[in-house]
């Protein structure tokens, strides 16, 4: 397996940990069970150091899916979102055999109640990391 495979193998474990979570792309009519995390990596890029030292760079973009009657859906969506986050700034930390050079989120976004009971964040992340 790939070093990427790896990675996005190693990720929706650890959102596991929090929530239901796919690396296949879902849709809210697709969804039975919540909280629900789905992400998909999209298109790579390479920077070549020398040495046969190269980084690839790719965007995640992740949605996560809340349903609560108990509470208002923006705030389930917002506590979902902080704990994708966490997630996301361990990760290096966490499996330092994987070579992840950066992981971070750059954009986080919900619909803002729209959508209750259910909530929906969008988070954009982006990995970087050593290609072997």
């Amino acid at each position: 397996m790939s070093r990427r495979t790896n990675i996005i193998t190693q990720l929706q474990t650890d959102f596991s940990t929090i929530a239901t979570s796919s690396s296949i792309f879902k849709t809210l009519d697709e969804i039975n069970d919540f909280p629900y995390i789905t992400f998909t990596p999209s298109s790579e890029s390479r920077q070549h150091y020398g040495a046969n030292l190269r980084w690839g760079t790719t965007l995640i973009q992740l949605r996560g899916y809340t349903y609560d009657t108990s509470t208002d859906a923006m705030t389930a969506a917002e506590t979902l979102s902080n704990n994708i986050e966490q997630i996301v700034d361990a990760f290096r930390a966490a499996h330092p055999t994987l070579n992840v050079v950066q992981m971070r989120v750059l954009s986080i976004t919900t619909d803002e109640g729209v959508m209750e009971p259910y909530g929906i964040a969008d988070l954009s992340i982006q990995l970087t990391y050593e290609v072997t």
